[in-house]
C-alpha cells in the first residue's frame, strides 16, 4: 500500500479468467495513520470505477471498504486498484477533475503578443501547488511552434524536471 493505494498485481499471466472468487469487503488493519477518509473507489481491470462505502473504526484502527456496485461482491480477478484518502491532503484518484488547473481568478492571458504568462491554480489547492506558465510563439521561415514552460509559483525548493538539451 502506498499513498492511499492498494494494487493487485497479476504475475500469473496464464490466468486469463476468473475462477469465481469474490471480494465482499477489503479491511485494512493498523490504520491509525488514516484519521480522515472521505473518498474511496475501486478501479477494475477494464478501468471502470466502482463506488465504495468506507467504514472507519478509529478505536480498532480498522478501515472497511465495501463495494456498493455488486451485493454479491467483486470478482477478485477483476479487482485492480483501491484508491482512498482525505481530499484535503491526498490526490483524489476517484475524481480526476480535482487535478485540473485553471487561471487564477479566471483571468485569461493576453494572447495578442508573441508571449503570455498566466498563473494557474488547481481545483484542490491544498494538494497541488499554484503554477506559473509562460507561453511563447516561435516563428521561423519553415514552421511555427508554441513553447510552454511552467514552474511552481512558490517553489519552496522544488524545481520541475526538465529534459536536458
Amino acid at each position: 500500500m502506498n499513498g492511499g493505494t492498494l494494487q493487485k498485481w497479476n504475475y500469473n499471466t496464464d490466468n486469463q479468467a476468473s475462477v469465481g472468487v469474490k471480494i465482499n469487503k477489503i479491511v485494512i488493519t493498523n490504520a491509525g495513520a488514516w484519521d480522515e477518509i472521505n473518498f474511496a473507489c475501486i478501479i477494475d481491470t477494464t478501468g471502470k470505477q466502482l463506488n465504495v462505502q468506507v467504514d472507519h473504526d478509529k478505536d480498532a484502527k480498522l478501515i472497511n471498504f465495501t463495494n456498493l456496485n455488486d451485493t454479491n461482491g467483486l470478482t477478485f480477478f477483476d479487482f485492480q486498484y483501491l484508491y482512498f484518502g482525505d481530499v484535503a491532503k491526498d490526490i483524489n484518484m476517484c475524481n480526476p477533475s480535482t487535478q485540473f488547473y485553471s487561471p487564477v481568478d479566471g483571468k485569461v492571458p493576453d494572447l495578442s503578443g508573441p508571449t503570455a504568462t498566466v498563473d494557474l491554480v488547481n481545483s484542490s489547492p491544498n494538494v497541488f501547488p499554484t503554477l506559473s506558465m509562460n507561453m511563447s510563439l516561435l516563428v521561423s521561415h519553415e514552421r511555427q511552434s508554441l513553447n510552454i514552460h511552467w514552474t511552481f509559483k512558490d517553489p519552496q525548493g522544488k524545481i520541475p524536471f526538465e529534459m536536458p538539451e
